[in-house]
């Protein structure tokens, strides 16, 4: 088993080293790792990290930990695609009570980031508002 340490070069390799990967890493680690590959100029490989993150915290239904990476995150340092990745993730399960609140804050806080930082359109906008709400 890898040591916390050691999972920020293996979410950037987007390596599949351990099936229990999201209880193993701390929030702002793979925070850190998306915002770095954006910075690095890929936003795919971003986009990669937090939607199988997230993914993960789906599946283990680890709503607390799902909770506090929504409120964590920065959304004007990831760009457009990578919001967008979280925000498909969890569609599937806006529904889920215990994370309706910080995901309708996130929707909410990614659209204002991809409005004024990184200028997506007004029809942009109201197709993720309609697709992703």
């Amino acid at each position: 088993m890898m040591k916390e340490s050691a999972m920020i070069p293996y979410l950037i390799d987007g390596g599949n080293k351990s099936k229990n990967c999201a209880k193993l890493l701390a929030i702002n680690q793979v925070i850190d790792a998306a915002e770095y590959a954006c910075i690095n100029k890929q936003p795919i490989r971003a986009a990669s990290i937090v939607g199988r993150y997230v993914s993960d915290l789906l599946t283990d239904e680890d709503f607390e930990k799902l909770n506090e990476f929504l409120k964590a995150v920065d959304t004007s340092m990831l760009e457009t695609n990578v919001l967008s990745s979280i925000l498909m993730v969890t569609s599937h399960a806006k529904h889920i009570q215990q994370i309706q609140k910080n995901r309708n804050d996130f929707f909410d806080r990614a659209m204002n980031s991809m409005r004024n930082k990184w200028n997506v359109s007004e029809e942009r906008i109201a197709a993720f508002t309609e697709r992703l709400k």
